[in-house]
């Protein structure tokens, strides 16, 4: 009689089961994903020079921006640091990343190129916040 009503009820147990691997998969992916963002300091974007920017290469070891934008025509290129962001607008915040040196290169005019394979947190900043604070660090020659 018992496995009668297991055969005749089958279907609703493996609907309850799939629904509750369901929920399991979506908790564990939730405290993945804040587990990433927990671990980077934010930062208002207010206060710092903005630059908008164009990932070119997202290659870790030769990330590459364009900031050629009319947005930046007016920016301030010596001021001492910049939010920059990769949408539209401004967000409200940005990765904090004032206490790196991150020093770039310029292979072309308006391209930026950064070694980031050493600072992962920098390019998860850019891919949850869409903008990230930096010193201004000028190219040498």
């Amino acid at each position: 009689m018992t496995m009668e009503r297991i055969k005749k009820h089958s279907h609703i147990l493996i609907m309850v089961m799939m629904i509750l691997f369901a929920a399991i998969f979506l908790v564990f992916m939730l405290i993945t994903a804040l587990g990433f963002s927990a671990n980077i300091d934010t930062i208002s974007p207010k206060g710092h020079q903005p630059i908008k920017a164009k990932v070119i290469n997202e290659d870790p070891s030769s990330f590459t921006i364009n900031v050629k934008s009319l947005t930046n025509w007016s920016a301030n290129d010596e001021a001492d640091t910049f939010a920059v962001y990769t949408t539209p607008k401004l967000p409200r915040q940005c990765g904090n990343f004032l206490h790196l040196n991150l020093k770039y290169t310029a292979p072309k005019k308006y391209y930026r190129q950064f070694d980031l394979s050493h600072n992962p947190d920098v390019l998860e900043a850019i891919k949850i916040y869409h903008c990230v604070v930096l010193k201004n660090i000028p190219l040498r020659n």
